[in-house]
């Protein structure tokens, strides 16, 4: 395989409750039409269970539990193929964390606070928001910096 015919595409969707249809016209459909687009296995196609994203909403372990088998059942349901596609859970490979970590060490907290996620959820909560909140860029970019 040539490296410069080779696309590596990812993406994810968090488990925060049962899977709806604005999931999948907003992103499974169009996974589901990405992997069928790519016959030859000639791109790595890898879809995700963001479930660490997922612990700034949902804090309870067996509801966690349940959302992330809910949404794997529909998202092979719904056409993704594990012949074709990786579909894999981000809490189970460790570099999501651990880049996220080393990230986090490296940028400064103004900046975070900055950040327009953070402020409309300190205003929700009248400035009781978690620190998953406040890392979550240094999440998000973990996980595009891995693939």
């Amino acid at each position: 395989m040539s490296l410069s015919n080779f696309r590596r595409i990812f993406s994810g969707i968090q488990p925060t409750g049962v899977p709806h249809l604005g999931n999948y016209l907003g992103a499974i459909r169009h996974w589901v039409e990405l992997q069928s687009e790519n016959k030859n296995n000639k791109d790595m196609v890898m879809f995700c269970i963001m479930d660490l994203h997922s612990y700034t909403r949902v804090q309870d372990s067996n509801e966690m539990k349940d959302n992330i088998f809910n949404m794997l059942a529909s998202l092979l349901a719904c056409g993704i193929n594990p012949s074709q596609s990786l579909i894999f859970q981000q809490s189970q490979v460790s570099y999501h964390t651990e880049l996220s970590w080393f990230l986090g060490c490296l940028t400064p907290v103004g900046r975070l606070t900055r950040m327009h996620q953070w402020k409309t959820k300190s205003k929700e909560t009248k400035n009781d928001t978690n620190l998953g909140i406040l890392s979550y860029p240094a999440l998000m970019a973990a996980d595009i910096l891995l693939y």
